[in-house]
């Protein structure tokens, strides 16, 4: 299973040679990535802190690892796309 650090999670998407494979028995089901998905770098480092990642394609069994945030947008109150580019912008 692949693994998201912030290391994988670029601004202009997912590094796929960058992932980090674990055992599958370390699968969670909510932390399993779906395109839409927003991910968000909560680690202490000033290059990575609050840079945000679109999950924009379908990955099978793909999770997000340590120092990492998810957000999953409600598609019947915003776009997630949307959301995306606003929290890309400076403001």
């Amino acid at each position: 299973m692949g693994i998201v650090t912030t290391k994988a999670a670029q601004a202009d998407g997912i590094d796929k040679s960058s992932l980090v494979y674990v055992d599958g028995s370390y699968k969670k089901s909510e932390k399993l990535l779906y395109p839409g998905d927003i991910l968000i770098s909560l680690a202490n480092s000033l290059d990575f802190i609050g840079r945000v990642t679109l999950v924009d394609e379908e990955y099978e069994n793909m999770s997000f690892g340590a120092f990492m945030g998810l957000i999953r947008a409600d598609v019947s109150k915003i776009d997630p796309l949307y959301l995306y580019a606003v929290m890309q912008s400076d403001y």
